[in-house]
């Protein structure tokens, strides 16, 4: 998530650089900037084929340092068993999804990034080259608003989610799924399966696509004070659950679920949302504190 602006880096720059949750020593080959006046890098991850190399937006890249090594050691340590792959774009699995397997489903295809020619953009760009349908995710207007409060708070005034949140998207996902208890016992089982699936979403998504460029000093403290076990979704709350859900419609062209359960998840992220709505007052609280001198310097 990225503003318009001047290049951050320059061409042919060591950098570093997200590709799903982990960070990757790379060269920043050139930048331009896309229709929408923002800026983006054309990466080569060091020591990787050069099939590879792929367009990413600024939010992805890194300067390389000290601190963002650490950064890099530490994402490692909380994902020992992340492994790029080259499976295709849509490719199915032996036996077809069925309500029963959704949260595997779901988790199955990490978010990260396919190999891509030098033309195309990054995946939350992409317009589906994989013959599925797309999740069309609509928030409701009231989201909307807040999404557009959050962005302002951060971008322009430089202030931060006060962190962990009361309640967290764990907290969250919990409660709803507790909610569906009193539903036949086929809709509750299927809302656990689904909740279960985009935790594992937001946990891999969060550090490489969820976050503003002056969110990443806080996320790298994070992960520094927490330990390994301690999961993402028990640290952030509504504000990046709901940035999860912007994105998620285009990523889930992705997995190998078939139309009729690309539907129910539908459902279940459409009845999610409007949970939230309906306890705004309670998981959307605008407890943004201003960023210390010292933290800006992190930044430079």
């Amino acid at each position: 998530m990225t503003d318009s602006g001047k290049a951050s880096f320059l061409d042919s720059e060591r950098v570093l650089c997200y590709h799903g949750p982990l960070l990757y020593e790379s060269k920043c080959i050139k930048s331009e900037t896309d229709d929408n006046g923002k800026i983006k890098y054309f990466i080569h991850y060091n020591g990787w084929n050069k099939n590879w190399d792929e367009w990413v937006p600024e939010d992805r890249v890194l300067k390389y340092n000290d601190e963002n090594l650490q950064l890099q050691k530490d994402l490692k340590l909380r994902y020992p068993n992340v492994k790029r792959t080259r499976k295709k774009l849509g490719e199915k699995e032996k036996g077809a999804s069925t309500p029963s397997t959704v949260e595997k489903s779901i988790s199955r295809v990490e978010p990260t990034r396919r190999k891509r020619g030098r033309n195309e953009q990054s995946l939350e760009s992409e317009d589906g080259a994989a013959a599925k349908s797309e999740i069309k995710i609509k928030l409701p207007d009231e989201m909307k608003r807040w999404l557009i409060d959050d962005h302002d708070f951060i971008n322009r005034q430089k202030r931060l989610l006060k962190l962990p949140r009361k309640y967290s998207v764990d907290d969250i996902l919990d409660s709803y799924v507790k909610e569906k208890r009193g539903s036949p016992a086929a809709v509750s089982g299927l809302a656990r399966e689904v909740t279960l699936g985009l935790r594992t979403y937001f946990n891999s998504m969060l550090g490489s696509q969820l976050l503003y460029k002056f969110e990443r000093p806080q996320y790298a403290e994070m992960l520094k004070i927490n330990s390994k076990d301690t999961s993402l979704s028990q640290i952030y709350g509504a504000e990046h659950l709901l940035r999860l859900f912007v994105k998620l419609g285009n990523v889930m062209t992705y997995t190998t679920l078939d139309d009729k359960n690309v539907n129910l998840v539908q459902h279940f992220v459409d009845d999610i949302l409007m949970y939230i709505h309906r306890n705004e007052s309670t998981f959307l609280t605008s407890e943004y504190e201003t960023a210390p001198p010292e933290y800006n310097r992190k930044l430079i």
